[in-house]
């Protein structure tokens, strides 16, 4: 969780660890710390060695800006949710899940690791960002 002084991110994973054909649920957290209300785009990457199906995003997110169901994010790929107002003292959660490869399955023990970012988009630019890692097992 990294935090700066108006907005706090927080990414959890589960299952960890987690087999080749399983889904990882992933949830990102943003809450608005400072005293106004704030508008946030939030972004996280996809994981490699996954890939994350548009009906697999939750609260109207997409994948590269397309909240499209039959769209599909790659690894490295950007799952977004925008303007998104978040008010003082408030947070919000985005999920979304992440089907870990089989036919190019990652290696026992490869860490595959999610990054997420919430910008503040009204005013000044601002926000933070937080990642989380899962480990892959037979």
């Amino acid at each position: 969780m990294l935090t700066n002084s108006g907005t706090q991110v927080a990414v959890t994973a589960a299952p960890d660890p987690v087999r080749p054909g399983q889904f990882v649920q992933y949830a990102v957290t943003v809450t608005n710390r400072s005293t106004g209300n704030n508008f946030y785009s939030v972004e996280a990457l996809t994981p490699n060695g996954t890939t994350v199906s548009g009906g697999a995003i939750g609260q109207g997110g997409g994948c590269n800006g397309i909240p499209l169901l039959n769209t599909v994010c790659g690894p490295g790929g950007v799952i977004g949710w925008f303007n998104v107002l978040i008010v003082p003292g408030q947070s919000a959660t985005f999920t979304f899940a992440a089907l870990v490869d089989t036919a190019n399955a990652p290696p026992n023990g490869t860490v595959i690791r999610s990054t997420a970012t919430a910008l503040v988009i009204n005013g000044i630019a601002s926000g933070a960002t937080a990642g989380v890692d899962v480990v892959v097992s037979p």
